[in-house]
Parts: structure tokens; C-alpha cells; sequence
């Protein structure tokens, strides 16, 4: 459970609008984000069916299905998986541009973006890449659009994106100021020495997080087939532009520029495009062995499309039971670590404590920890003034509860050092 005040305003939105039709449970408040992650399932396969073939975008569609960090970001409402299906979205709609020029289509690539921004603020990262994307492939002569109109028109969408944006964001600024977003802990930029130490790890903890709960030596050939497909994309895609060369070139561009070190998870939007340069190479491993094989026996070996169809699903399934098995969406970190970032015994916690706290008594817990209790404290009827990130007077508590759960990390010597830094003690 997380707090839906410190979360991106259109899931908030979203969820706010779940609940008050369904009532204040876990399942509606996260419901926006777990359809979006339902969704994205079917809207990469139509990615891939346009930048690949059927084929390839059956294995990226059972890739994307089986992800451990989709999965676990489509069950929190955190926005990304939101932000993930604008993505996709956004590329389906610069190609129907591109083919019709359609005032239709240009309108909801405009909407589509503007909700991009709303939703996390990262969309920078993806929403230019793929308006770059469109016109490069455009002045090359792709689609059915004239140069100038494509300029004008991509213009014109550029500066209602940011006007839009801007609105949407002024009570924020105006409420919190523009350092809020602009020049927080984690957007300020690092001096030079630290981002370049920093940033080959940064790159490492992005592709972990993509492969968890995936055997490292399958890792590494997902990361062969998204190699191939970048060298060999003419000769796969009908597409004359690879929009991931031109992703990877923007977000370094930017990162550089920026000089900051995101969090893993703000890549997840790029994780179906890679899955779908991955099956893309997969396949093109797969065709160039058949060719092989077809040469040295001197006859046709192929397979039946309900035996290519079985070895996807069985992949899919293997990757599914691996990720159920380690139980990898819970307990885990963004890359795959053990982490401190679920406490499931938080409403058992809190019915337990619920009779039984008493005035000048206090609970405390992991940072964590601290959300969900908030949540079921005030789910169950217990006053939150009981919590003691809570507690402004922390000298007239005679008795304390710890909430840890050590299989989940919530370890005392970590709820002591949540309670010191919210100075309900003393360090000494």
C-alpha cells in the first residue's frame, strides 16, 4: 500500500475516482494502475505487429505477460504502469500519423502525452524520442505525410503538450513550489565525477530489474536478440527508422544534460520495446538456424503454427512459474533484492493493536511499514496519532510497539533507525 498523496497526480486522480465507486479497499485503489498493466499486454502486441510481424510480436506479447517488474508495478498504485501504456500508446498513434495524417490521430497522440506528463513527470525521457521518431521516418519518406505539414502540425502539438502540462502542474507549484519538482533530492544534478561513476552501475541496475526472476543465461540472450535486432533491423522491420536507437540516443542526451542518475524503475515504459527487440532477434536466430539446418540436410524443416504458438506459451508459463516461485513481486526491491518495500502483516498489525493501545503508547515501524499501518489505522477506526512518525511529543510515551517482520526486512535495528530519523528518539 502506498500513499496516494505522494503519488503521480493522474493515478491519484484515477484512483481517487475508484474509490469513491468501490469504497477505500486495497483492490480499488489499486485498480487503475492494474488495468493499465492488463492493457499492456494487448497494446504490445499491436507495437510489435507494426514494427515486426505476428510472430514476433506473439513472443514479445508473451515476454511483456510474464515480467516480474510489469507485474508488480501493475499491483501498486504508483502510476507506471499508466505510464507504460501511454508509451505504447504514443507509438501506435505516430504511426497512424504517419500513414493518414488523420486529425483523429493527432489529437490523441496531443491527449496521450499530456496525460504522459501528468501521470510521472519521466515522460520526458519517452515523449520526444518518439515525436523525433515520427519525423525522422516522415522526412525519409515514410507515410503519407508532406514534410512541412508534419513539422508544422508536430510543432503545433509540441507547444499545446507544454502549455497543457503547465496548467496541470501549477496548483502543485503553487502549493509547493516549483523546487518540488525542479530541483528535489533526486532531479538535482550530480557533479561530473559522480554521475560518470555512477551511471554504468545505473545502466546495470536497469537491465537487472527488466530480467528479474529470468536465469541469467536466458538473460543474456534476451540481451543477444536486442543486440541483433538493432544490427539487423532493416532486414526485420518494415519500419526504416529503429525507435530504440533513437530512445537510447535521446535518454543519454538527456541524462547527460541533466547530469541525474534515475531510479531503475523509471525505465519500465522501455521495458516492452526492448522485450520486443528481443523476440525480434529471438526470431531471427530461430529463422537463421533453420536456414542452417535446411542447408546441411538438403530438405525444408519448419515449424506448424500451433507448435511456434506452444513453445510461446510454454515460455511464457515457464517465466510466469519462476516469478510466482520466487515470489519475486513480493518482498523484493526493483531489482529483484531483497527489500523492505512490501509489510503484509499490516493489517493483522493493526487488528491486533486495535483494543489494546492505550493513551501515552505509540507504535512504531520501518519507514516502509509506515504507509501501509497508516492505511489500516485508518481503515479499522484506530487513531493515527497512535503512529509514531505520528507523535510530536515523544517524551510522554511509557510504552512502545515495534512492528517487524524480519522475512520481509522490517528488522528492529531498522525500526529504531526510522524511529531516530523521525526523532521520536535520541540517537544516543
Amino acid at each position: 500500500m502506498v500513499s496516494l498523496s505522494k503519488q503521480p497526480l493522474f493515478n491519484t486522480l484515477l484512483s481517487h475516482f475508484s474509490v469513491s465507486v468501490f469504497g477505500s479497499e486495497p483492490w480499488a485503489i489499486r485498480l487503475p494502475a492494474f488495468i493499465a498493466g492488463i492493457l499492456i499486454i494487448p497494446a504490445t502486441y499491436l507495437v510489435m505487429r507494426k514494427f515486426y510481424d505476428k510472430r514476433t510480436a506473439l513472443i514479445a506479447t508473451a515476454l511483456v505477460a510474464s515480467s516480474s517488474l510489469l507485474i508488480d508495478y501493475s499491483t501498486q498504485s504508483r502510476g507506471y504502469s499508466i505510464q507504460v501504456l501511454i508509451f505504447l500508446i504514443l507509438i501506435l498513434l505516430a504511426i497512424q500519423i504517419l500513414r493518414t495524417d488523420s486529425r483523429l490521430a493527432w489529437t490523441g497522440f496531443g491527449l496521450s502525452a499530456i496525460l504522459g506528463f501528468y501521470t510521472v513527470p519521466t515522460t520526458l525521457y519517452f515523449f520526444p524520442p518518439v515525436l523525433i521518431w515520427m519525423l525522422i521516418s516522415g522526412f525519409r519518406g515514410y507515410g503519407n505525410v508532406s514534410r512541412r505539414a508534419l513539422l508544422i502540425k508536430a510543432s503545433i502539438t509540441c507547444l499545446a503538450v507544454a502549455a497543457i502540462t503547465v496548467l496541470l502542474y501549477l496548483p502543485v507549484v503553487l502549493r509547493s513550489g516549483l523546487s518540488s519538482l525542479v530541483s528535489n533530492q533526486f532531479v538535482r544534478s550530480l557533479a561530473w565525477s559522480k554521475f560518470l561513476r555512477g551511471f554504468p552501475g545505473n545502466v546495470k541496475d536497469m537491465w537487472s530489474s527488466w530480467n528479474i526472476a529470468i536465469p541469467l543465461p536466458l538473460a543474456f540472450l534476451f540481451l543477444l536478440g536486442f543486440i541483433l535486432s538493432v544490427l539487423f533491423h532493416r532486414r526485420l522491420s518494415p519500419q526504416p527508422v529503429n525507435l530504440s536507437l533513437v530512445v537510447i540516443g535521446w535518454c543519454l542526451l538527456l541524462l547527460f544534460a541533466q547530469r541525474v542518475l534515475p531510479f531503475a524503475r523509471c525505465w519500465i515504459p522501455l521495458l516492452p520495446l526492448y522485450m520486443g527487440g528481443v523476440s525480434a532477434g529471438l526470431y531471427f536466430i530461430h529463422r537463421r538456424f533453420l536456414d542452417f539446418v535446411n542447408e546441411r540436410r538438403g530438405e525444408k524443416l519448419s515449424f506448424s503454427p500451433w507448435s511456434a504458438c506452444l513453445l510461446v506459451i510454454a515460455l511464457s508459463l515457464a517465466l510466469a512459474l519462476l516469478v510466482v516461485g520466487k515470489q519475486t513481486p513480493y518482498q523484493r526491491d526493483e531489482l529483484g533484492n531483497l527489500s523492505i518495500g512490501t509489510f503484509r502483516d499490516a493489517e493483522r498489525v493493526t487488528l491486533f493493536l486495535k483494543n489494546r493501545l492505550k493513551p501515552q503508547e505509540a507504535v512504531y515501524s520501518s519507514w516502509a511499514a509506515n504507509i501501509p499501518l497508516e492505511y489500516y489505522f485508518q481503515k479499522h477506526g484506530v487513531p493515527i496519532k497512535y503512529l509514531g512518525f505520528h507523535n510530536n511529543n515523544p517524551e510522554a510515551i511509557k510504552k512502545a510497539y515495534f512492528a517487524v517482520s524480519a522475512k520481509e526486512g522490517h528488522t528492529i535495528e531498522l525500526v529504531l533507525a526510522s524511529a531516530v530519523n523521525f526523532g521520536n528518539f535520541d540517537r544516543s
